[in-house]
């Protein structure tokens, strides 16, 4: 019962949906000139765009799916009441990535947004074809992107690497607790996750 509690708090407290926020609030305590924001009124611009575009409207929507009974729970736990929700994501991911693209000085926050777009895009296609592990895909690439922003940048990453995979093997255990998925679900996201998270990085 204990282990069950801890595992859904951890569910939710790194739940994937998250994770661009958190990667804004990391990027902007690295010290880096890569990462460098100007001021503090454009952090709060870019954090206030990515909340907004990634947290708050996807879970407005959310809640418009549930009342309108495209969706049974907000966990979703099945792959059907996932298209939408994930489409969604998507879209909003992807209108992210495009408002920040545009301006060269945020291209790091830009690679974010575009990781974040591209692993929303992969698990909505696995979505298919198997119900993957948001929570794993998610964690794995969030830790792989730190290693990737570290190699391409030439910045010291490496604790914050260390401590987000050994929270994402966590999180991915969390998950088979509370036997959310197969285990195989968990590993695919896992490793699936991971491969985005750097070479998204690195490439785009």
């Amino acid at each position: 019962m204990i282990a069950k509690t801890i595992a859904k708090s951890i569910s939710i407290l790194f739940h994937p949906i998250l994770y661009p926020i958190y990667g804004f609030l990391l990027l902007f305590f690295f010290d880096s000139d890569f990462f460098v924001v100007p001021n503090e009124q454009t952090k709060l611009y870019l954090l206030s765009m990515v909340v907004l575009n990634t947290l708050l409207f996807p879970l407005i929507l959310l809640y418009y799916f549930k009342k309108r009974g495209f969706v049974r729970s907000i966990q979703l736990k099945t792959k059907e009441e996932r298209i939408f929700p994930l489409l969604v994501m998507l879209l909003f991911y992807a209108l992210s990535w495009y408002t920040v693209n545009g301006f060269q000085e945020f291209l790091v926050y830009a690679k974010i947004l575009g990781l974040a777009t591209i692993v929303a895009t992969a698990a909505f296609i696995a979505n298919f074809f198997l119900k993957i592990s948001l929570h794993s895909i998610g964690a794995a690439a969030f830790a792989a992107a730190l290693l990737a922003l570290g190699y391409l940048y030439k910045t010291q990453t490496t604790t914050a690497f260390v401590v987000a995979a050994l929270l994402s093997i966590l999180i991915a255990y969390a998950r088979i607790v509370l036997k959310a998925h197969r285990p195989s679900e968990v590993y695919i996201g896992f490793l699936l996750g991971f491969l985005l998270g750097f070479f998204t990085i690195v490439l785009i």
